[in-house]
């Protein structure tokens, strides 16, 4: 069974992971919490959702994280990576942030899954919303957007309204035809020119 990222909270995504006998008491533990997860970004303000849904999420996250180690499961610990990130924005821990996104996006790259990769620019573009940089967030929203075509994975419906609120805040910071430049030239970024950018996030 083909495993895919999948970045939505409070559903599970079960894995393809084959255990092995040898594994023992550690497999049980495995077997019983192997499903896939990671957090949608509702990333624009703390105040957007509740402090205790954040800190379960956290738990989750770092528990799965150990799991996808433990397996050695790349993508699995690229996705729990990326929901730490997201879970640290939403507490404007914009260093913790920078660190956990950009070690999920370099996980992504080296897998070739596209499909993280694009969510993992938008994440670092509400980083750079956060951080009161609104070229650098124009430009990886327009990289994220070229990836997403390219492979034909439009945004998801549950993900739309913080990615058109951080877009917004770009926007208005740069006036219109400002922000079209920018986004124009991070679309226009070759892949790995893009992907070099994005993770100089500080």
């Amino acid at each position: 069974m083909a495993r895919v990222f999948s970045p939505r909270i409070g559903r599970m995504r079960h894995s393809s992971i084959n255990l092995t006998p040898h594994q023992g008491a550690s497999s049980r533990r495995i077997r019983a919490r192997r499903s896939f997860f990671v957090p949608t970004p509702a990333l624009t303000t703390r105040r957007g959702g509740a402090l205790g849904d954040l800190d379960a999420a956290a738990e989750m996250l770092a528990e799965n994280l150990a799991i996808r180690r433990e397996l050695g499961d790349k993508l699995g610990i690229g996705s729990a990576l990326y929901g730490q990130g997201l879970v640290a924005l939403k507490r404007e821990d914009t260093d913790a942030a920078c660190a956990l996104l950009t070690q999920s996006l370099t996980i992504f790259r080296e897998l070739e899954n596209r499909r993280g990769i694009a969510h993992a620019l938008n994440a670092l573009a509400y980083l750079a919303v956060a951080l009161a940089r609104p070229e650098r967030a124009a430009r990886l929203f327009g990289a994220a957007e070229a990836v997403r075509e390219a492979i034909g994975s439009p945004l998801p419906p549950n993900e739309r309204p913080d990615y058109e609120q951080n877009l917004a805040i770009a926007r208005a910071a740069l006036g219109e035809e400002t922000f079209a430049a920018e986004r124009a030239q991070g679309r226009a970024l070759p892949r790995e020119k893009a992907l070099n950018y994005a993770l100089e996030c500080l």
